[in-house]
């Protein structure tokens, strides 16, 4: 059995600003079940130890672009200052609310803030021995559920301090929070639905989805290629893609229809789905595509695993549409009549049943760490769990090759 590239990661959750643009991912990892028992703790020097040396084998850019990337570094793996094996221009050195705090701790969170390290205090409450690390510290994470006072909060705001509120999970909490003057917000609240069902949708997302829906009648690469060929923008996107680092042909390639023909149909009908999805959510949260992307790539995978490709497809097709009533902020059902998509997406979306709905299940457990339920549904289709978890790198590393754009 092949081992796994990065034992210890079991997701990455999306940190946003007030605009709701992500600017970075915190690195979330567990004790991988064993059997059917989930083990919820480990000790944390061990897991961070094990992510370090995943990250180094991968790369910190080929795990969250070039955004930053916030890990937790215990007592023990500050002291070894473990944090110098990664760049200072991603990391952001999480310290844990419950760790020691003596004079070799704020010595060496001082030499490395001089040396350019960001620093966020964790799950942050009030008390005596921390606060020489409230002043070397750049952001503060406050887990809402046990908020400090609101004195607190303002004295953190007037230190110039970054406030981070965590496990936000509703549009209402992000804009409670909003309104409080916090900074940035973790969590899966942009992925909300907000439905409004009378809400107008502009004229060029009408003519996307008409196209969306052409897409599905044409099954044919030939018509496919034809549709784009027709469409400036698209051809020069189609173009731009085939000749990317992402594929690093060795000759340049200036024909749709070329380009076409190396895709391959299957290939060529996802590149098209995700740039019109890309397209419909322009003035959404960006992440809402990359989240709809990875889903789509992380259920191709698994049902490539269970069938092949044909089910691969179909999957990919459910991962990508998952969130498009978010990003449309209409009903599912509506969105999905008007575009006609096959009877066994529509079952997994609309009436959440069926193969393709347990796998979409299996991804949407995995991206929230819900690992009980993930045991759970890995022992009705008879995979491992290791197996998942190399399938769910896969998908993160294939999804930022493709957004993976370095700051200008």
């Amino acid at each position: 059995m092949e081992t796994p590239i990065f034992e210890k990661v079991v997701a990455r959750q999306p940190i946003l600003n007030r605009k709701q643009i992500t600017i970075g991912y915190e690195l979330l990892f567990r004790e991988r079940p064993k059997d059917t028992t989930f083990v919820k703790g480990m000790n944390g020097t061990k897991a961070t130890v094990n992510v370090i040396n995943s990250l180094l084998s991968i790369g910190l850019v080929n795990i969250t672009g070039y955004k930053k990337c916030f890990i937790n570094f215990p007592r023990e793996l500050l002291l070894e200052k473990y944090f110098q094996l990664l760049p200072k221009e991603i990391l952001v050195i999480e310290i844990l609310e419950d760790i020691f705090v003596d004079e070799k701790v704020i010595e060496v969170c001082q030499r490395a803030k001089k040396k350019g390290f960001v620093f966020a205090l964790d799950d942050f409450f009030l008390r005596d021995e921390i606060k020489p690390l409230i002043e070397i510290a750049d952001i503060i994470k406050i887990d809402l559920k046990t908020p400090p006072s609101k004195k607190v909060i303002r004295c953190l705001k007037e230190k110039k301090k970054v406030l981070l509120a965590e496990k936000v999970e509703t549009l209402e909490e992000f804009n409670g929070y909003l309104q409080m003057g916090f900074d940035y917000f973790q969590g899966f609240f942009f992925s909300q639905p907000q439905v409004i069902s009378v809400k107008d949708i502009p004229p060029y997302k009408i003519n996307l989805l008409r196209l969306m829906k052409k897409l599905q009648k044409d099954t044919k690469m030939e018509r496919i290629a034809e549709i784009i060929s027709q469409d400036l923008s698209l051809s020069i996107k189609l173009l731009k893609y085939i000749n990317s680092a992402f594929f690093a042909l060795r000759f340049r390639v200036s024909s749709v229809h070329r380009a076409a023909a190396i895709l391959g149909e299957l290939e060529l009908k996802k590149w098209l789905m995700l740039v019109l999805i890309s397209e419909i959510g322009v003035d959404r949260p960006s992440e809402l595509i990359v989240q709809s992307t990875l889903r789509a790539k992380f259920c191709e995978f698994i049902a490539q695993r269970l069938r092949g490709k044909t089910l691969g497809y179909e999957a990919f097709t459910v991962g990508m549409f998952s969130l498009i009533n978010v990003i449309l902020q209409r009903p599912m059902e509506e969105v999905l009549e008007e575009i006609g998509l096959a009877d066994e997406i529509k079952k997994a979306l609309i009436e959440k049943s069926g193969l393709l709905y347990e796998i979409l299940e299996i991804v949407t457990s995995y991206e929230r760490l819900d690992l009980n339920r993930l045991v759970r549904l890995l022992e009705k289709i008879k995979i491992p769990f290791i197996e998942i978890e190399n399938l769910y790198i896969k998908a993160l590393l294939w999804t930022n090759k493709l957004f993976n754009i370095p700051p200008v």
